[in-house]
């Protein structure tokens, strides 16, 4: 399977899965970690009642094609395991929390104050 979208020129094709997700979800369903929902699935609350019985089953990354209402398609589950995120990272199971670590410098920290989320989360407030 071609995930669809842009043509992608021969240098592109020859990257890393990291290095798009469309390369990614190419090379998920190339070793049968991707599963394909082809028939129409209402967003608002079919979509992930479908992911979460995946999830609770093989728990594969999920590639759905015809979403109600989007003219595009929607992924979901791609890091829902950490087999995935090894390979996302370029790395094995051994090396994942090295690699995540390595991958993580210098990305920043997400300002939650600013936008309000420490008063309506505990895990965010300092008490």
């Amino acid at each position: 399977m071609q995930v669809k979208g842009p043509q992608m020129s021969n240098q592109k094709r020859d990257q890393s899965p990291l290095q798009s997700l469309r390369n990614f979800l190419t090379y998920l369903d190339q070793r049968g970690e991707l599963i394909h929902i082809r028939r129409r699935v209402n967003p608002r609350f079919e979509l992930a009642a479908v992911v979460q019985n995946i999830q609770d089953s093989v728990n594969k990354a999920v590639f759905f094609e015809n979403v109600e209402g989007f003219r595009g398609s929607v992924a979901s589950n791609v890091c829902g395991s950490y087999e995935n995120i090894a390979l996302a990272l370029s790395s094995d199971l051994e090396g994942l929390a090295n690699a995540w670590a390595t991958k993580s410098e210098g990305v920043g920290v997400f300002p939650y104050e600013r936008f309000g989320f420490h008063e309506h989360c505990p895990i965010f407030s300092a008490g």
